[in-house]
């Protein structure tokens, strides 16, 4: 080549040249090496490529499964908790119930004398405030007291009745009158348990 020619190579014509260059040695075998090189080095890019792809996709449903499966389970966990945690209580407060009627068993009501004088007769409103459990044959004390409220005398009635939860029940007592009676007053000092 000459000097000018040197000075004016670019790129694009020393492209042309080793094309040229290329194409004149034999031509089959180039063919089969270009494309023997070309399909095995493509190939395996492009194969790999898609196996990374299908590995990503899968490890990405794997992971939204697993906190699908997760969150599932934690709220299966909070409302087992949660009911058993009610079923305790209520079975607790019904323990707790059962076992101490005076503290949800209350007398309230009125009295008067009879014509005679020589008795009381007492409209007793007792109230169950127990949720679950209900009580039977409560023992109700009554103790008379004096105008100076000095106490005078007790005196326990039995109750044969059933006292369901959450209920009023009204009975009437009639009990002696004394001398000296300025008052009288009345409390549940007793009730047993009632199963149905």
């Amino acid at each position: 080549m000459q000097d000018d020619e040197n000075n004016h190579l670019s790129s694009d014509r020393l492209i042309t040249i080793s094309n040229r260059f290329t194409l004149s040695a034999s031509h089959s075998t180039t063919q089969e090496k270009t494309v023997g090189f070309s399909s095995e080095s493509s190939l395996k890019p492009k194969m790999s490529k898609k196996k990374t792809h299908i590995r990503r996709a899968l490890i990405i449903t794997v992971i939204i499964l697993l906190v699908i499966a997760g969150v599932f389970v934690f709220v299966n966990i909070i409302t087992n908790d949660e009911q058993r945690s009610c079923l305790e209580n209520r079975i607790t407060a019904s323990e707790f119930e059962r076992s101490n009627p005076t503290k949800f068993l209350f007398a309230e009501g009125t009295y008067k004398e009879n014509f005679w004088g020589d008795k009381i007769k007492i409209e007793c409103v007792i109230v169950n405030t127990a949720t679950v459990a209900a009580y039977k044959d409560a023992v109700v004390e009554i103790t008379y007291y004096t105008k100076t409220h000095t106490k005078l005398k007790t005196v326990r009635e039995k109750v044969y009745e059933v006292f369901p939860p959450n209920s009023t029940t009204t009975v009437k007592i009639t009990i002696d009158n004394y001398q000296d009676v300025g008052s009288i007053d009345w409390e549940i000092i007793r009730a047993f348990p009632y199963d149905n």
